[in-house]
């Protein structure tokens, strides 16, 4: 899956929007996909972390597992607690 910069942008606001904490993206990531996001982007702003998330998924070829059709939803907002 290779993403322009706006589709980029658009995944970053999408994960920004659905999980607004650190914590609720670190949870995700680990009963989803077992991944640690700490491992993956250490600690920080949420929009840095965003980054580093998908430039990780990027490189390591899972992009699709963190964009919303992976979850069978159209916008990551439908997956608010």
């Amino acid at each position: 899956m290779k993403l322009s910069g706006q589709q980029h942008k658009k995944l970053r606001d999408a994960l920004i929007d659905a999980f607004r904490t650190p914590a609720k993206l670190e949870q995700m990531l680990f009963y989803e996909l077992e991944e640690n996001l700490r491992a993956i982007a250490g600690e920080g702003r949420l929009q840095d972390i965003v980054f580093k998330l998908i430039q990780t998924a990027d490189s390591r070829g899972w992009l699709e597992k963190v964009s919303p059709q992976y979850f069978g939803v159209s916008n990551y907002s439908d997956c608010h607690d």
